[in-house]
């Protein structure tokens, strides 16, 4: 007969409840990965991150070196073999464990299918899937040692596609099918591991990436944002990168203790919602998003060229 469980919900949501842990997280020098970073350092936690963002990474690398909780950033191409691995061994030389594994990182590049370049369809798998596998074969058998979790960062559009994003799709649906399969093949090693498919967030990265004087964009950018909160989901604003942070500390935490193989929709109701994922509204939305990007790559290519 199992021992009684001594972990109470004081110890769980104590403000240090990661202390001396060591998690990984790609992607975690801006946006969603950037809190899930901020968050779990807070918590006492040794965190890493790979990520591809020279100035971003530098940023975060140097807010973790000087944290209570130390921990570092990796400036790296993800879709370059080898590159996920050496980084959790960095890690497990420096503090000798690893108890969190995320696959966070993804690129999306909307475009009708067919039409992206064989170059960046491979692209796509190899930083939304094969990083993700590299990350999940690299780091069970040191999760093993502590009993640790996985979580995999999927998205609405895994099950919901909102058109000219296939391949973005397709990796997103290979990510959930990894999570549900090693959930059963870890289960043996008591390592878990769990995804979140994510909803809108706004980040504000789109913003960021403006110059200072592109009102235009800034003023479009703000009324997609906008359309989206209030049409492509029922809870009636976006949610937050905080949202998303939290999601991942729940999942990583000994209060998911029995969780496993699970896909927590962190989408403000949009994959229960009756509305189609064609609905005008939504449509509306995706090209008012289009026009926004094309618009902030014109703006930084002219800044690139004067």
């Amino acid at each position: 007969m199992n021992q009684p469980d001594e972990t109470t919900a004081a110890t769980l949501f104590h403000p240090a409840a990661f202390a001396g842990k060591v998690i990984g997280i790609t992607g975690g020098a801006n946006g969603l990965g950037l809190a899930g970073v901020r968050l779990l350092s807070g918590l006492g936690a040794h965190v890493f991150t790979v990520d591809n963002d020279r100035e971003a990474c530098r940023k975060v690398g140097a807010m973790l070196e000087s944290a209570p909780a130390e921990g570092f950033a990796v400036e790296a191409d993800l879709a370059v073999r080898g590159v996920v691995s050496d980084a959790i061994g960095k890690a497990v030389a420096r503090w000798g464990r690893l108890d969190g594994w995320v696959n966070n990182a993804a690129i999306n590049q909307p475009q009708p299918f067919g039409s992206e370049s064989d170059e960046l369809f491979d692209l796509m798998f190899a930083v939304n899937v094969r990083a993700a596998r590299e990350g999940a074969v690299a780091a069970k058998p040191w999760l093993a040692r502590t009993r640790g979790s996985m979580v995999n960062v999927s998205s609405i559009m895994a099950l919901q596609p909102s058109g000219q994003s296939t391949p973005y799709s397709m990796t997103k649906g290979a990510l959930e099918a990894m999570t549900r399969s090693l959930a059963i093949e870890y289960a043996a090693d008591r390592v878990r591991v769990n995804a979140i498919r994510v909803g809108h967030i706004e980040t504000g990265r789109g913003v960021r990436q403006l110059g200072p004087d592109a009102e235009a964009e800034r003023r479009l950018w703000e009324t997609y944002c906008q359309i989206l909160a209030e049409n492509a989901a029922p809870w009636p604003v976006a949610g937050a990168p905080e949202d998303f942070a939290r999601a991942v500390a729940f999942l990583l935490s000994e209060a998911a203790s029995y969780l496993t193989g699970s896909i927590l929709a962190l989408d403000g109701g949009y994959s229960v919602s009756l509305r189609p994922p064609h609905d005008e509204r939504r449509v509306a939305a995706y090209l008012k998003m289009k026009e926004v990007k094309s618009q902030i790559e014109n703006s930084r290519s002219h800044d690139a060229i004067t």
